[in-house]
């Protein structure tokens, strides 16, 4: 794992007078940085708004700069979304969606590539593989529910697939009741099927028993222990 830290931003939040000596406080981020990494094994890099002269030198970890001197232009550096496509094979989460173009509806990608819009932008399913673009993490807290068909109502459970329910219930349509532990939707595990409920329940359940609602993949947090998922959450509150 590559640890990519916003440096400006980690020193802004600490109330301790940075401001008067910002080269100072760059350098002792670093001195932290590097005292951590060499502890852990961790493969760091720091990225800072603009470089010192002199730089800031490391043989632990990698110092980097933004490529413009401007409030959050580390952002340059730290968040580029290059439309990085996601193999099935890797990301493992339900097929549907990604293979829909060739294998479930190829007539409705004929029917868009002979529309106004395939004039504008050709829709090539299975170049060069079928699979998901994961989508920024800004915000992400405040997306639920997860993976590409929904299945997944908090970032907890993304974290961590053998806890993911099988069918499960929304508690309420109050977009004002959030799971801030578990980032996401409140929820109740169900023992019965969407198609069992009362008509006015089915409507708050979801049942990934259906065919292209399946919760399975994007395993990636399942080796991390409880303590470094709790970390995960909390950083992810601060996009």
């Amino acid at each position: 794992m590559r640890w990519i830290v916003d440096g400006m931003n980690v020193i802004g939040s600490r109330p301790d007078g940075w401001w008067r000596d910002r080269p100072r406080a760059m350098k002792t981020l670093v001195e932290r940085l590097e005292h951590w990494a060499s502890h852990q094994g961790e493969d760091v890099t720091v990225v800072f708004e603009r470089p010192l002269s002199p730089p800031i030198e490391s043989s632990v970890i990698t110092v980097a700069h933004a490529p413009r001197a401007a409030a959050d232009s580390a952002d340059d550096e730290r968040y580029t979304y290059p439309n990085l496509l996601i193999p099935l094979e890797v990301i493992g989460t339900d097929p549907v969606v990604a293979e829909a173009g060739v294998v479930h509806a190829p007539q409705l990608v004929d029917w868009y590539n002979g529309s106004f819009y395939g004039g504008i932008t050709q829709m090539v399913p299975n170049d060069p593989f079928p699979g998901y673009m994961p989508p920024p993490l800004d915000g992400i807290w405040a997306t639920a529910p997860y993976l590409h068909n929904g299945s997944v109502p908090t970032v907890a459970l993304l974290l961590n697939s053998k806890t993911r329910p099988a069918v499960w219930r929304r508690v309420d349509l109050d977009s004002r009741n959030f799971d801030q532990e578990a980032l996401g939707w409140p929820y109740e595990a169900l023992d019965y099927r969407q198609a069992e409920a009362d008509p006015d329940e089915q409507k708050l359940i979801y049942d990934t028993g259906y065919w292209s609602q399946a919760n399975t993949g994007h395993t990636f947090g399942d080796h991390l222990t409880d303590a470094e998922r709790r970390a995960v959450i909390e950083y992810l509150k601060t996009l």
